[in-house]
């Protein structure tokens, strides 16, 4: 699901057109992956009012984030090459500092703009991970891959009206934090809650 908004003006006719979707979805479940470059622009308010929108009519919402945009800006800041930017790469120690950072801060500038909207949200922590281990001959280090989302916590806060927030980050076993590909994680999270809508 895309969500972008031109905020003109709305028509009757648009309106009907919205709610006859109305109670096809009530009650089911929409994960929404946003892309941490969205996050920046100036249409982040209206997307942050789209989700509201949704979460009025009782769709329950998931959102997961990616960080590149906030990855490559603050590795330029600090002056630190990376390996990668969006957790399809190689992870590596640089790298995953400056993403653990990025992460971070664009999570909670997101929680910030969903309560600006009036909207209950958490970080979720339900993700489980292994490195993404050796691909092609080339040592994927600090690279994840999702090996199980934990449903049950996501679906208890989207049955108390919270809306969870997931990073494209894991505590892997026994070696730290993991970064992820944030689609990946996305589709994992999607499938795992049977969402009606990515």
């Amino acid at each position: 699901m895309v969500l972008v908004s031109s905020r003109s003006a709305m028509s009757f006719g648009d309106l009907r057109g919205i709610l006859q979707y109305v109670p096809q979805f009530r009650g089911k479940t929409f994960v929404i992956a946003i892309d941490g470059a969205v996050v920046a622009s100036e249409n982040f308010a209206n997307v942050l009012l789209d989700i509201a929108v949704l979460h009025s009519l009782n769709v329950k919402v998931a959102l997961v984030h990616g960080a590149s945009h906030q990855i490559r800006v603050l590795a330029a800041r600090r002056g630190i090459a990376t390996t990668n930017t969006d957790g399809s790469g190689v992870t590596d120690d640089a790298t995953l500092e400056v993403s653990v950072d990025a992460i971070t801060r664009l999570t909670h500038t997101i929680l910030q703009g969903l309560q600006s909207v009036d909207l209950r949200a958490a970080t979720a922590n339900a993700l489980h991970a292994h490195p993404a281990g050796v691909v092609r001959g080339v040592d994927q280090l600090f690279t994840g891959r999702v090996t199980r989302v934990d449903a049950d916590s996501l679906v208890t806060m989207l049955d108390q009206g919270i809306i969870p927030l997931v990073a494209p980050l894991a505590a892997g076993q026994g070696i730290g934090n993991l970064r992820l590909h944030s689609d990946a994680v996305a589709m994992e999270v999607a499938v795992a809650l049977k969402a009606e809508k990515l």
